[in-house]
């Protein structure tokens, strides 16, 4: 998942939330989410993102990484250093 659904569902059409959530109904799924740097910019996403997943009856993890950018590329959504420990320190409630 990319994100909540203002911003997944940009990025993934047809793979909306709504049309996930029909497709998994029932089923038992790990969810994959890469954290990027704007998602840290808005506060109380990250607790937002995990508190929808984990409300979902079909989720058994919630697997999460950190956007890694590819050599030499510089966008928006690359994590600062400063970022990373931001991140690093409020993981608790991700546990």
């Amino acid at each position: 998942m990319d994100g909540l659904p203002e911003d997944h569902d940009i990025r993934r059409k047809p793979a909306t939330y709504e049309r996930i959530l029909k497709n998994i109904a029932g089923r038992e799924v790990n969810i994959h989410w890469v954290v990027t740097r704007p998602m840290l910019a808005r506060p109380g996403y990250l607790e937002e993102y995990v508190s929808f997943w984990n409300a979902q009856a079909e989720v058994n993890r919630i697997w999460v990484s950190v956007y890694t950018p590819q050599i030499g590329e510089q966008s928006t959504e690359m994590l600062t250093p400063d970022d990373r420990v931001l991140l690093a320190r409020g993981a608790a409630f991700l546990s």
